[in-house]
């Protein structure tokens, strides 16, 4: 019973924690492309929603050193 109590017990803190941990969402774009012009209105909409995402956007055809690094 004690070890069910406890399970709980920190079941309940680590979801407390998460529900106020930062988010970081990478987003890799291109300008040319349709699909991220679609996607960068989404992620404008999510972000006014939900203030602790942090959105990194990475344009992918102006950020060359980036890509190298990341084995593209």
């Amino acid at each position: 019973m004690k070890t069910k109590l406890l399970f709980l017990f920190l079941f309940a803190v680590l979801l407390a924690n998460l529900a106020y941990a930062e988010c970081e969402i990478y987003f890799f774009y291109s300008e040319t492309c349709p699909y991220c012009s679609k996607e960068e209105i989404f992620l404008d909409e999510i972000e006014t929603k939900y203030p602790d995402l942090n959105i990194i956007r990475v344009d992918v055809s102006q950020n060359c050193l980036f890509l190298g690094r990341v084995g593209y």
